[in-house]
């Protein structure tokens, strides 16, 4: 058995793909097996943590991606600011409680509200993202197909529901 059939049974899809050359680099730098073994392992897990983090932000449905490092709190209040910078700790999704944002319109609400599901995909929390509008006709049309216990049981599996 070859590394490649092994490393796709085990579906290990980076050592899969890279291993030869891998392989090639590690021994023209004559790095020893341990060496050369914890760098691919360690490459597969970056890698993996990767497509793990895109699905999470790809199943989330956010129409645009903002992030927390891109929002500007400095337009705000000491007070505001500082419950803002308590949300994005995320333990209020630990300790499923609602975080409800409101402002004038242009304040950054969406804004920080992508952000923050965003950044619970990167810790590795599911989050649905869905504006107040579509939701409303998502749900009459789950009641219309009798299909409100399906439509349900979508929002009760995600760790976050962010409704703009």
């Amino acid at each position: 058995m070859t590394i490649e059939e092994a490393a796709r049974e085990l579906k290990l899809a980076y050592i899969c793909e890279h291993s030869q050359s891998y392989l090639k680099e590690a021994n023209q730098q004559r790095l020893n097996l341990d060496e050369a073994l914890k760098e691919l392992l360690w490459e597969e897990v970056t890698q993996r943590r990767e497509r793990s983090h895109q699905r999470r932000i790809n199943q989330a449905k956010f129409y645009q991606k903002k992030y927390l490092a891109d929002f500007d709190d400095s337009v705000f209040e000491e007070q505001p600011r500082k419950q803002l910078r308590e949300l994005t700790s995320l333990e209020f999704i630990k300790r499923k409680e609602n975080a409800i944002l409101i402002g004038n319109q242009g304040t950054g609400k969406t804004h920080f509200s992508i952000g923050i599901g965003i950044e619970a995909c990167l810790q590795g929390m599911s989050v649905q993202f869905v504006n107040a509008p579509n939701l409303v006709i998502q749900l009459k049309e789950a009641v219309n197909q009798s299909q409100f216990v399906r439509f349900k049981r979508r929002f009760e599996s995600v760790d976050l529901v962010i409704i703009d």
